[in-house]
């Protein structure tokens, strides 16, 4: 049996007996996993907390130290809690089984062994212990972002705060200009906060299943128009260019709702990190079965060694941009998916100081 998920994984055989321990080894060999010996309970042990295996192979009946006793005091070290542990043994009555699974054994193999079923329930816990590590991971990496989320929002909320507190105290005292300026301040932070959070929610709804591919035939050319419609008036705050070049004849098949959600916000971010007087050009083209379309502008493009962390949920990457706008790279991470789940990809090329151009593709059909 060969099983590429077990390739790396280690198993710790635990057996005083000769013929068995060779049988096994035998059996684990030919299954690429990685085998540790322990000849008594002692050594076991010892084994375990140096080692770590991913999963332990353990006689019941054994002098000295027996299996059941040994399988107790693995489960009261708390390196070794974790590490499922398999019994190997002939009894074969329910009171011994109970007492295995109640000294914490996962499961039992019986003796004389049989290939096929020994190799099956290594495999079975060995898939097991990697979902579980898996499913650890990702929730620290959720984690992770969920803290930079918090934060970032706690300060956009107070920053709303503050500024209203201060408007409505020194309302008596400021001119109009003043009361204007402060006004479109508050504006622009609500703005933000406001992007954050729908975001976020809209990336919750992909972590839910809730957001769902709904593919359909619709002109890219009208969808990106529309889109950029809502940005002018922040590219004109700006003086930014925003201009686009493609076919108006384009047709592409994918979720109409998802590619607007990706053009809004790499279109938001390239407008952010674009100086005055700069540029913002939208175009695509046509490439075997799909449609890249891609977003450039001539802002303050990104340094190599932040180039890998775009995109990643365990990274946290964003920096203000050119009139001190606020991000917490979760566009990015939203695009990523919302693309991935359209079946295409994303990417970027980047020159510091130079610009930026993000790359998405999308499913196309050629116009009839």
């Amino acid at each position: 049996m060969k099983n590429n998920s077990n390739q790396k994984s280690s198993v710790l055989i635990v057996d005083d007996n000769l013929s068995n321990l060779k049988l096994l080894i035998e059996y684990l060999n030919h299954s690429g996993l990685k085998v540790l010996i322990a000849r008594d309970g002692k050594e076991a042990i010892q084994r375990a907390q140096k080692t770590l295996p991913d999963l332990i192979l353990l006689d019941v009946m054994m002098p000295r130290l027996n299996g059941f006793e040994t399988c107790e005091q693995l489960k009261s070290i708390p390196e070794t809690i974790d590490i499922p542990i398999i019994f190997m043994t002939a009894l074969t009555d329910t009171a011994n089984k109970i007492k295995g699974f109640q000294a914490g054994a996962v499961d039992y193999v019986t003796k004389p062994f049989n290939h096929e079923e020994v190799m099956m329930r290594i495999s079975t816990h060995l898939t097991i212990v990697q979902q579980k590590r898996s499913m650890a991971e990702l929730n620290a990496t959720k984690d992770k972002f969920f803290s930079i989320v918090a934060h970032d929002m706690r300060n956009a909320f107070a920053s709303l705060l503050n500024g209203t507190q201060f408007l409505s105290e020194s309302v008596q005292k400021l001119s109009l200009d003043q009361i204007d300026k402060f006004s479109k301040k508050i504006h622009k932070s609500a703005k933000g906060t406001y992007k954050l959070l729908e975001n976020l929610l809209e990336w919750s709804r992909l972590q839910r299943g809730a957001y769902l591919f709904d593919p359909k035939v619709f002109n890219l050319y009208d969808t990106v128009l529309e889109t950029i419609k809502l940005f002018e008036e922040m590219a004109n705050q700006k003086s930014i260019a925003l201009t686009y070049d493609m076919p108006p004849d384009i047709n592409v098949v994918s979720d109409v709702s998802m590619i607007k959600t990706i053009l809004r916000n790499l279109i938001t971010n390239a407008i952010k990190y674009t100086h005055e007087d700069g540029s913002v050009h939208i175009s695509s083209v046509q490439e075997d079965q799909f449609c890249i379309i891609s977003v450039k502008d001539t802002g303050v493009g990104i340094d190599p060694e932040n180039m890998e962390k775009l995109f990643r949920i365990d990274q946290s990457f964003s920096n203000p941009g050119t009139s001190k706008e606020v991000g917490t790279g979760l566009g990015l991470i939203l695009c990523k998916e919302l693309a991935e789940k359209c079946g295409g990809r994303i990417w970027t090329e980047s020159i510091p100081d130079k610009g930026s151009t993000f790359f998405f593709t999308i499913s196309g059909k050629s116009p009839e």
